[in-house]
């Protein structure tokens, strides 16, 4: 089977700007690499592409289902010394960029300069600082901090060049790990900073993250892994089986419809969630 990775840049893809005036003005389209991976022999060789959001995209639709910010649910950006593997980087990595996200999309200023800093650092630390040798973005995102839509529009960039840089470098496998991290990330503040959310739309958003993993298993399982990223795909897989069980889940797929997921079914998740994340971090 070949799968082609698709690395979104579109951050500002479920995210409306519609302030022209205001200073930094947001991409025209969203731009996204494809990458390639090897293929097996060709009259086996089907083709799969596999699309992949940012996590600012996945921070937005939970904000629009009742996320509010709650102060001390996030990874501590100082804590980025501890990851000493790689592939523990690269989670982290993912992870601080659903934070920088979580921040800037609730208008937590000074945090969001924490997380910029941290998602630098822990790049450089990866191989990727040349996505950050244009101090200029840096100096952008700083200059319009109060200013969202700006953010979020330079954030856009910095994806681009950190997509370009992966395709052009061969780090599909890196990149997936990146992902699955980012995505755990957002999950659990999804539903941890959601105590009071509004259960058919915060049902609406877990479930279309849950399609997600999907494709994040798939991206994982087509990656070479280490003993970090072995345990990461284990984990999902689980989380990815007890969802696939839930009544309301085989209900829906009998009758061709979307799932609602039950208050005791969201806790089940949440709870799951929060301990496949933790355990990231320890």
């Amino acid at each position: 089977m070949k799968i082609k990775l698709l690395f979104v840049a579109g951050l500002l893809a479920l995210y409306s700007c519609s302030n022209s005036s205001q200073e930094e003005k947001p991409a025209e389209k969203s731009t996204s690499t494809a990458v390639e991976e090897e293929s097996i022999p060709e009259e086996t060789e089907e083709e799969v592409s596999v699309i992949f959001p940012s996590a600012v995209d996945i921070m937005t639709v939970f904000k629009q289902a009742g996320l509010s910010y709650e102060k001390g649910i996030t990874l501590p950006a100082e804590k980025h010394a501890d990851f000493i593997r790689k592939e523990e980087k690269a989670i982290a990595l993912g992870m601080y960029t659903a934070d920088l996200a979580y921040c800037v999309v609730n208008q937590q200023q000074n945090q969001a300069l924490g997380y910029i800093k941290a998602v630098r650092q822990v790049s450089e630390l990866l191989g990727l600082s040349s996505v950050y040798e244009n101090e200029t973005l840096l100096k952008r995102f700083e200059q319009n901090i109060n200013n969202e839509d700006s953010t979020l529009t330079i954030l856009a960039e910095i994806q681009s060049e950190t997509d370009m840089y992966i395709e052009e470098n061969g780090l599909q496998d890196l990149a997936a790990v990146i992902f699955a991290g980012a995505w755990t990330e957002g999950m659990y503040l999804g539903v941890e900073a959601n105590d009071d959310y509004d259960q058919e739309s915060i049902s609406t958003r877990v479930v279309e993250q849950m399609e997600l993993l999907d494709n994040v298993v798939k991206m994982l399982q087509v990656s070479e892994l280490g003993n970090v990223g072995q345990s990461l795909l284990k984990d999902l897989s689980a989380l990815q089986e007890q969802y696939s069980h839930f009544d309301s889940v085989t209900e829906a797929q009998q009758t061709e419809t979307i799932p609602t997921l039950s208050l005791s079914e969201l806790n089940k998740l949440a709870k799951q969630i929060k301990t496949l994340r933790n355990a990231r971090i320890q």
